[in-house]
């Protein structure tokens, strides 16, 4: 009986952080969208980085996420981790991945379109996503990437009670 229940606080922990990770997603892109219409610079890939420059930062820090933008070529345009580090962080994405965020279908505002993946480092469980982000004339202008650590310490302090209650 612990087992399934224990399974069962599994599943529902991999849901709930992916719906979370959604959430903050969407969120992301709408004040990332709000930076587009509100900024002078030309809304081209060369620009993200002068564009997003300040309000990476504050998006990190508002959502707890490490946000990266890449180019469309894979390159890595902008972080909001000032200490990166070669094993951290790759300077560069995949062609694999780059080539899925560019087949995912146009997304509305109701819906969210990205690529999920799920990871440890060190032990640690996180998620990362990735997604297309258009400028405000609908054309692709980077991919962003983000990064979401997985606590799970809530789940691991129920499958100790539980243990002692078994």
């Amino acid at each position: 009986m612990a087992g399934i229940t224990i399974y069962q606080y599994n599943e529902e922990a991999k849901e709930y952080h992916n719906d979370r990770l959604i959430r903050k997603e969407a969120a992301v892109k709408n004040h990332m969208k709000y930076v587009l219409r509100n900024t002078t610079w030309e809304e081209k890939t060369e620009r993200v980085s002068l564009i997003f420059r300040d309000a990476i930062f504050e998006l990190a820090a508002i959502h707890n996420l490490k946000i990266n933008l890449y180019d469309f070529e894979g390159n890595l345009l902008l972080s909001s981790t000032s200490d990166i580090t070669e094993t951290e962080l790759p300077k560069k994405i995949s062609p694999k991945i780059i080539e899925r965020v560019l087949e995912l279908p146009a997304s509305s505002d109701n819906e969210n379109q990205s690529i999920i993946e799920r990871f440890k480092v060190n032990g640690e469980e996180k998620q990362k996503s990735y997604s297309e982000i258009a400028n405000t004339k609908f054309k692709p202008l980077l991919i962003l990437n983000l990064e979401y650590d997985i606590d799970n310490k809530w789940l691991e302090i129920s499958e100790i009670n539980q243990t002692k209650t078994v």
